[in-house]
């Protein structure tokens, strides 16, 4: 991230989780940050940008960037209301 003004409000370790418990947990998370905060979060499931683009587009956040090491994702989402 290369924007100065961009904030990373939280951040979160998913490992272990699948991804229908990290849906659940981004709705109470993104709920307390302000708008134009950052979620920063790692996961270690394979299809996670996926599934975390479409859980973006229906809660109307952004998938702010999204980055793959290995079978690690770090994924950064923008709260945007």
């Amino acid at each position: 991230m290369s924007n100065e003004k961009e904030v990373i409000a939280e951040e979160h370790d998913f490992i272990g989780l699948p991804c229908s418990e990290i849906r659940l947990e981004l709705n109470p998370i993104i709920k307390r940050m302000k708008i134009g905060q950052i979620l920063k979060f790692t996961t270690d499931v394979p299809d996670a940008i996926t599934s975390v683009m479409k859980w973006c587009r229906m809660h109307q956040q952004e998938l702010f960037l999204s980055e793959l090491k290995g079978n690690i994702s770090t994924i950064y989402i923008k709260r945007m209301k």
